[in-house]
């Protein structure tokens, strides 16, 4: 099978596609053996009748360890677009996730991106050609999230 076309990546690595399109994955093994960084964003949902939503937060995969990041600017941006007990609701579900730790394996997360509740919206679990380093990890919370503070 022969290399037809390439692409940039978000993230700078090439991906290579066949005739038909598919990425070729010539490095397999090697991927395989890194320790690939997952994550999923989480969103808070404005009007969930016409999928308008905002980033909140992100949740990293490293193996089997969990990294829970939010933004408080953006948080406290929803205060003054969310009705005042819908925003408590969500703030204290993001905020728990974090302090408390409730969100502490990958089946939890599947779960939380499958059942949702219109308020707090789980991307399914991505991931992406990174080693889970904590450089790597930070560039995922800017990237997606808020690329103004930790």
């Amino acid at each position: 099978m022969s290399t037809i076309g390439t692409e940039m990546s978000p993230f700078g690595t090439i991906n290579e596609h066949d005739r038909s399109g598919n990425e070729l994955n010539r490095d397999k093994k090697d991927n395989m053996s890194m320790n690939n960084l997952k994550y999923s964003i989480i969103y808070g949902a404005l009007r969930p009748s016409i999928h308008d939503q905002i980033s909140v937060g992100i949740v990293l995969v490293d193996g089997d360890k969990l990294d829970i990041r939010y933004s408080r600017k953006k948080l406290l941006a929803l205060r003054g677009l969310l009705p005042e007990k819908m925003y408590r609701f969500l703030y204290r579900v993001i905020v728990s996730l974090n302090r408390e730790k409730t969100l502490d394996t990958v089946d939890k997360l599947n779960y939380l991106v499958r059942y949702s509740n219109n308020l707090v919206i789980y991307s399914p679990l991505q991931e992406v050609d990174l080693a889970a380093t904590e450089k790597n990890k930070e560039l995922l919370y800017k990237r997606f999230v808020f690329n103004g503070e930790k």
